[in-house]
């Protein structure tokens, strides 16, 4: 990935941003396999096109920033950014390795597929990963994702004579407003610590084992091919019809799931001039947070629709 620097922001940022990115080691991540197949391909495939601005890159700042100072002071005894690598036969079995160089373990010929990661934090049989959030990540929850993170972490340290028992996410949210706490569903701080239950190691296993399969099955599909993203991984919000009591109103008195909805509270507040506002469903994901939703069939597929829907 490229980043650019329209705005001739300082060198030394740019610098940070290019160092802070993640240095591919093995076949897939654990944070790979968190993402949806059609994404990973797209990703792999498009690599070379894909590019990013310094000035929409401040996440990955922040997250480099955070986490230096977080390994800095975290308690003597305790294990900070460990790098693990395990091998995952074509039999099923799982087997650790050595990584004394990330470069190196790339080029290494093997059967198989090597899964990587880095940890951020275990001691005392407990392993902490930290987020670098805005509000909105920690309001709408991103922890289906967060168990899948720890469980396959878990796996990793396992299979490396390593166990742990425990696991939570810090999440530090880096845009809260401690005036805004009394706002409906505001997070009252700015720092959480979420205890997150993992799965069994058997069950994430077999987890780890099925999405690498419907991975290679997808590297054999044209991009059009390619297994779509569910409504889940997209964080797809449905559509929404808003009811407006006149044409010159520029706020929703009301915001229903659907037009009959909407049309029935007209009707029961007497609203003779009200107007319906369809607003078509979004998917946050695509919209804002991936990377390569420009060379994806699916998204071209559903802004063609919404823009369908915008002209009924």
């Amino acid at each position: 990935m490229k980043i650019t620097n329209k705005y001739n922001l300082d060198s030394a940022y740019i610098r940070a941003l290019e160092g802070g990115h993640h240095v591919r080691t093995g076949d897939l991540s654990v944070t790979t396999l968190l993402k949806p197949v059609q994404q990973i391909l797209l990703m792999e495939r498009y690599k070379e096109l894909l590019v990013i601005d310094a000035a929409d890159a401040m996440w990955m700042f922040l997250g480099t920033i955070g986490h230096s100072v977080m390994e800095r002071f975290a308690a003597e005894g305790s294990i900070v950014e460990r790098l693990l690598a395990v091998l995952i036969n074509q039999d099923g079995s799982f087997a650790p390795i050595e990584v004394k160089a990330a470069q190196t373990l790339v080029a290494q010929p093997h059967e198989g597929t090597v899964v990587s990661c880095k940890v951020d934090h275990y001691a005392g049989g407990e392993i902490a990963d930290w987020k670098f959030l805005k509000v909105w990540g920690h309001i709408f929850g991103r922890t289906d994702e967060w168990v899948k993170q720890l469980s396959m972490y878990r796996v990793a340290l396992d299979v490396h004579g390593i166990k742990i028992d425990r696991g939570h996410i810090t999440e530090f949210l880096h845009d809260h407003v401690q005036g805004k706490t009394a706002q409906h569903d505001y997070p009252d701080r700015g720092v959480y610590k979420t205890p997150i239950t993992m799965w069994p190691i058997e069950k994430t296993r077999e987890w780890m084992l099925a999405k690498i399969h419907t991975y290679q099955v997808n590297r054999e599909l044209s991009d059009d091919e390619l297994q779509p993203c569910s409504a889940e991984e997209r964080w797809a919000r449905p559509d929404k019809f808003a009811v407006y009591k006149n044409k010159t109103v520029k706020k929703a008195a009301r915001l229903l799931d659907s037009r009959l909805a909407a049309e029935q509270y007209i009707i029961d507040h007497c609203l003779l001039k009200g107007i319906i506002q369809h607003r078509p469903g979004l998917s946050v994901r695509c919209d804002k947070y991936c990377l390569v939703s420009d060379f994806c069939a699916q998204h071209k597929a559903e802004l063609a629709a919404n823009t369908t829907k915008e002209e009924e």
